[in-house]
């Protein structure tokens, strides 16, 4: 794997994450509101494995805007506790409805940007090697065979 192959491997895991933290809040005042206990429960862990888990992704290297998903569920889950021990879940769903919606454009915004982005059509997905230039459909550094029609022109590299 080289060095792009696994920085994007590394923002799609911290992605998955978040992902997994926005769905866990949401199904888990889902299932508050339609009483669901076994789904508020299954919820509930995945939550807490993807907050946790993204929290810890994103510590460790990812950029800071990545952080405030992550805790923010964590925050969430606490909150739930305690409305569990005050018997207060509907407090629960209303925070949950909150999280939700003020998420849904980081969420969007997050995927949109950073979730899935392949690694650019003129360099090789083996090695890296810069395929620009080339006559032939194989990469001169690794011998990996790519689609030479995929590859723009000298001139024509879309602008970022």
């Amino acid at each position: 794997m080289n060095d792009l192959q696994r920085q994007q491997h590394r923002v799609d895991v911290a992605c998955g994450y978040a992902l997994g933290a926005y769905l866990g809040v949401t199904v888990s005042w889902l299932a508050v509101l339609f009483v669901i206990d076994a789904v508020f429960f299954i919820a509930m862990l995945v939550t807490i494995f993807a907050g946790f888990f993204g929290l810890l992704r994103t510590l460790f290297g990812l950029p800071l805007r990545l952080w405030v998903l992550p805790l923010s569920s964590l925050v969430y889950i606490m909150g739930v506790f305690i409305c569990m021990y005050y018997n207060t879940l509907v407090l629960a769903a209303l925070g949950g409805t909150v999280f939700s919606i003020a998420f849904a454009p980081l969420i969007y915004r997050l995927y949109k940007n950073d979730f899935a982005k392949t690694v650019p059509a003129w360099v090789c997905k083996n090695c890296g090697y810069t395929l620009l230039g080339l006559t032939e459909p194989t990469c001169p550094e690794c011998g990996q065979p790519f689609d030479l029609d995929a590859v723009p022109k000298m001139g024509e590299l879309p602008q970022e």
